[in-house]
């Protein structure tokens, strides 16, 4: 009788994550059917096909929240709600389809992230997809945003190294040749561009929000591209929800398992009062 009763909290502790699993399962279905909707499956590796990809979302999104149905861009989780979500609502801002378009490259097999653009006030003010093509980057805009940085960045080379951000090396010559190529690194098309923003940082790891969290209000800005499977994982709350449920009540139950033992042990050992 007691392995019944063992195998059935072991069975509950893994529901929640087989739930959370098959949902990302269906989010890679979707997925795959947008992309053979909007005639992407299968595209090239190239720029062109990525632009492609921006524009489909732009054209299929609703970005009025006055409109909106499905969603309320008020009052979000921490993680957000998923691209399955989105997909099926059709409906978001910059950030929604930010993630929208990352799992839709990331799927074609591009490296993609989020990279959020701050104005001069350091206050966020825009989040853009950042790829890595052939060792090269370059920044695609989402949705919900003025149509001449959209048209700025469908074609201009525009990325993080356009910034002119101040990098600390103990290498004097290294420090001024980079400032050189910062000063010398802008187009007179990209000044509508920088005029909006000043700093950008790399937001797969948000660290500022998780700090936010927990009560500590500061602003962290990440100038190091994350690696390529943080930038996916990032992307997928059904993914990061499974894997959670997949660990922690496993191990809590453990633990509590564990303790019980050992405080059955130390009864047996103790002492018996004559």
């Amino acid at each position: 009788m007691r392995s019944p009763l063992l195998a059935l909290p072991v069975l509950l502790c893994f529901a929640p994550a087989a739930y959370f699993f098959c949902l990302q399962a269906h989010e890679h279905s979707a997925i795959d059917r947008y992309l053979e909707e909007t005639g992407l499956h299968g595209a090239p590796l190239t720029r062109e096909t990525a632009v492609r990809v921006s524009q489909a979302v732009r054209q299929n999104f609703l970005v009025d929240e006055e409109r909106f149905e499905a969603l309320n861009v008020g009052h979000q989780p921490f993680l957000r709600a998923s691209t399955l979500e989105f997909l099926e609502a059709r409906e978001g801002l910059c950030g929604e389809g930010t993630r929208v378009i990352i799992n839709l490259l990331t799927e074609l097999g591009f490296d993609a992230t989020r990279v959020v653009l701050f104005n001069r006030h350091l206050e966020s003010s825009h989040t853009l997809v950042s790829v890595e093509l052939d060792g090269r980057e370059f920044f695609l805009d989402t949705i919900n945003s003025m149509p001449e940085i959209t048209r700025l960045l469908k074609t201009e080379d525009v990325s993080s190294r356009h910034f002119h951000v101040l990098h600390y090396t103990d290498d004097l010559k290294e420090r001024r040749q980079l400032a050189a190529e910062q000063k010398t690194a802008h187009t007179e098309a990209m000044a509508p561009f920088f005029y909006h923003f000043w700093l950008y940082s790399y937001e797969a790891l948000p660290y500022a929000k998780l700090l936010t969290t927990v009560g500590i209000d500061v602003r962290v800005f990440s100038f190091q591209r994350p690696f390529r499977f943080i930038s996916s994982w990032a992307e997928k709350p059904n993914l990061i929800r499974g894997l959670i449920w997949l660990v922690c009540p496993p191990l809590a139950l453990w633990v509590i398992f564990a303790l019980g033992r050992i405080v059955s042990t130390r009864q047996q050992t103790l002492p018996v009062a004559h």
